[in-house]
């Protein structure tokens, strides 16, 4: 994450992870599950929510 976080600013970047934690610092995850869209919101709404076990797709502005 730190190699991203050092691109620039203003940068949407798209990151596929399979772990809800390295995606802490991003503003904004799109969860998707059985083909289609779950949720999106930032890490702290989407771990608050229950049955988080889709697969989660980023979007983050680097600051």
């Amino acid at each position: 994450m730190e190699a991203i976080e050092s691109l620039g600013h203003d940068l949407t970047i798209l990151i596929i992870a399979h772990r809800l934690t390295t995606l802490k610092n991003c503003t904004q995850i799109v969860e998707l599950a059985d083909g289609g869209l779950k949720r999106i919101g930032t890490y702290a709404e989407i771990v608050s929510k229950e049955n988080t076990n889709g697969h989660a797709f980023p979007v983050s502005k680097v600051h």
